[in-house]
């Protein structure tokens, strides 16, 4: 059986394999990077701004130049981070790091402030840093490790800034509550917000597969297979490359229905169709068009390549019986088989000619295929 999404399979499956929040964050990426390209850049700007505000605190001299170096690096991480949000610069891991780094460098740049302006202002009420902490874990993208890293390091070295100067107690103790509640809000935030959003995904997944996958057979849908059918077709004119339909039918399939009940047909249905996607390739795309009927769209295989295919087709089917609880149940199946072509170059004119061949091979007596 070939499980893979080509043919119609679970896609929650290939959601859990990457990791449910990288996934997500992966599938959310284009979304994101508008609003953290404006964050970057928004943040990079007002924290060079405040260059003014070191001024007029500090004057002119080297502590003054030692805050300009500060915040133009941090401006320039900033704008290197709002870069990283660019389509082809990267995807969401280095945006993260990118992010982790900013936000980390800001809250040095914090306490170097704190060890310039010591003594020459008077801090009271919430430090300027617990903004910015808050900021970074409403507006960033909730990855946990380089968002934690940002958060809590960053915070610890302000904290040990403030132990390192004479501050007075109750300034250290009140930077810390505010700084332990911002992270733990911070935290929560990650824990709660993450999980909402993987649910949210993994429910958008299981509505795209109900939209796409035949709910009894678990191949693709009739809309879904004509559509990436006709998707592969014009790759296949695009590039030049050969290309076939199978157009697969049970054979005398009222009949089963008529002795053993629909129940049984169904289970035959399933049985079929797990047959057929063991004897197509992984890349071929396979999907019910409605009742006893299938298609099948061979990419690179000609009308010779075609035939072989549907006749490894035929054989699986019809090899050996269908175990029932009411008894086994031996079917058979007919193919039509054609092959694109420069006067059968869209998708409808390939599907009428594999039904011809399909008529024909009912007529030869079934259990075979032929080719228009």
């Amino acid at each position: 059986m070939q499980d893979t999404p080509s043919n119609g399979f679970t896609l929650l499956g290939e959601f859990a394999d990457q990791g449910a929040e990288e996934a997500y964050q992966d599938a959310k990426w284009p979304q994101t990077r508008r609003r953290m390209r404006y964050v970057c850049t928004i943040t990079a700007l007002a924290y060079l701004a405040a260059v003014y505000v070191d001024y007029l605190v500090l004057g002119t001299g080297s502590a003054l130049s030692l805050m300009v170096s500060g915040r133009l690096t941090a401006f320039f991480m900033g704008m290197l981070a709002a870069f990283f949000t660019l389509p082809a610069a990267g995807g969401a891991r280095r945006l993260g790091w990118a992010l982790c780094a900013y936000m980390f460098f800001i809250l040095l740049v914090e306490s170097l402030e704190q060890v310039l302006k010591f003594g020459r202002i008077e801090t009271q009420g919430v430090p300027a840093c617990v903004i910015i902490v808050l900021t970074y874990y409403l507006f960033l993208p909730p990855r946990a490790l380089p968002t934690l890293v940002a958060g809590i390091g960053g915070s610890l070295a302000y904290l040990l800034t403030l132990l390192l100067l004479p501050t007075p107690p109750e300034r250290i103790v009140n930077a810390a509550l505010f700084l332990g509640l911002v992270n733990a809000f911070g935290v929560y935030f990650l824990t709660r917000f993450g999980s909402a959003q993987r649910r949210e995904y993994r429910t958008f997944l299981q509505l795209k597969e109900m939209a796409e996958i035949d709910p009894l057979t678990g191949i693709y849908n009739r809309r879904r297979v004509l559509e990436l059918g006709e998707r592969a077709l014009r790759q296949a004119l695009r590039y030049d490359e050969p290309f076939s339909v199978l157009l697969l039918d049970i054979d005398h399939f009222k009949a089963v229905n008529d002795r053993y009940g629909h129940g049984v047909g169904d289970l035959v249905l399933r049985a079929v169709a797990e047959r057929c996607k063991g004897a197509l390739r992984e890349v071929d795309l396979f999907g019910r068009l409605g009742g006893e009927e299938f298609v099948a769209f061979l990419h690179h295989s000609g009308l010779a390549q075609a035939l072989t295919a549907a006749e490894r087709v035929c054989k699986a089917v019809g090899a050996g019986a269908i175990p029932l609880a009411e008894g086994d149940a031996r079917v058979t199946a007919s193919i039509g088989v054609a092959e694109l072509t420069p006067d059968a170059a869209d998708l409808d004119e390939l599907l009428r000619r594999a039904d011809k061949a399909l008529y024909q091979a009912k007529l030869a007596g079934r259990n075979r295929a032929c080719a228009w």
